[in-house]
């Protein structure tokens, strides 16, 4: 980051800044579904309000021994092996709050793909080889339905974004444009990102 003092040439620092973020809100942020960065935890409310607890703590944060006993232990842990990715924890709260930014594109692609496990041979054969225009008219329908009233969608916006989709695979034909859909690749994907 660039960094620099009133009348002295700039420099460029390391950011090695970090964020913490504190709400009483369900959904404080958006954790996308590609998201490589955002760790989550729900506090547990057993000392809410408890004085004694909380001056204990900032006593203790005051301290220069404590402080210094802390600092020699995060110094002394192994992180040779730790991926900042990979290794940091994903809990409950944090699925929970990513699933809150599933975009309805994903959320109807899963929903047909309940259909599609629950249908006869000849819906699937359909489902499987459908007109663009035919699968935007089913979209459109579910984004009401589902209360995304907020959604707006036209058909250059949704077949850029499906064809994103692993397993879906746009066709022309001599007559009509379709999508062509791999129902396990997308269920595999789905089921990846959280659905």
């Amino acid at each position: 980051m660039a960094w620099e003092r009133k009348g002295i040439d700039g420099i460029t620092l390391n950011n090695c800044s970090r964020y913490l973020f504190f709400t009483n809100n369900s959904t404080p942020i958006k954790v996308e579904l590609t998201d490589r960065r955002f760790v989550a935890y729900e506090c547990a409310n057993d000392v809410r309000n408890n004085e004694a607890y909380f001056a204990d703590m900032i006593a203790k944060f005051k301290d220069p021994a404590q402080m210094k006993s802390l600092y020699d232990r995060l110094m002394t842990r192994d992180i040779s092996t730790w991926n900042s990715v990979a290794s940091r924890p994903k809990t409950a709260f944090y699925k929970d709050i990513q699933s809150a930014s599933i975009p309805p594109l994903a959320r109807f692609l899963d929903e047909t793909c309940m259909n599609h496990v629950d249908a006869s041979i000849e819906v699937q054969l359909a489902l499987e080889n459908v007109r663009s225009s035919d699968l935007f008219k089913e979209f459109t329908t579910w984004i009401r339905e589902n209360g995304f009233l907020k959604v707006e969608y036209n058909t250059t916006k949704f077949g850029r974004e499906i064809v994103r989709f692993p397993g879906i695979e746009k066709k022309k034909t001599m007559t009509h444009n379709a999508y062509r859909i791999d129902f396990d690749q997308l269920r595999t994907h789905l089921t990846g990102i959280g659905l």
